[in-house]
């Protein structure tokens, strides 16, 4: 009983584990593919450093 809930806790360790990698290599590689940094993109600031349009529809979805 305890060795296949152990087996089964290890399973659950090991997809959580491959599944971040997984996420962190599609950020990379859409990263890769987004013109400019994907990383500003998702944070809403421009080339220049500012804030864009996009930052100000964030709170949009709030209300």
């Amino acid at each position: 009983m305890l060795e296949s809930l152990l087996i089964a806790l290890g399973h659950a360790v090991v997809y959580a584990v491959l599944a971040g990698a997984l996420l962190v290599a599609a950020y990379y590689v859409l990263d890769l593919v987004t013109p400019g940094h994907l990383g500003s993109h998702l944070r809403g600031v421009d080339e220049t450093g500012a804030e864009s349009v996009h930052a100000a529809s964030r709170s949009a979805g709030l209300v």
